[in-house]
């Protein structure tokens, strides 16, 4: 299987990059970051946390962490890849 070339990953990149400022947008300001996302402690500000890898090497969005924040769980430590609430 060959390697994709520069200009795919520069244009996929550039996906992820519309993708993520999206996600971090405030829609009534748009162009700026919402406010929510401006908080360091946010966990979704590590984008890694976003997605997780498979052991076939799939990408896929990690629901339930994402789930866990949005449902007022505000997880700071990892825990054997879960997250706790830390007061």
């Amino acid at each position: 299987m060959a390697i994709q070339s520069a200009a795919t990953v520069k244009t996929q990149a550039a996906a992820i990059a519309t993708a993520l400022n999206t996600i971090f947008d405030d829609p009534l300001n748009t162009g700026n970051m919402h406010n929510y996302w401006k908080d360091a402690r946010n966990p979704l500000r590590a984008i890694e946390n976003l997605v997780v890898l498979d052991d076939a090497g799939q990408f896929t969005a990690n629901d339930d962490f994402i789930d866990a924040v949005y449902d007022g769980s505000y997880p700071q430590s990892g825990i054997n890849n879960l997250y706790k609430n830390i007061p």
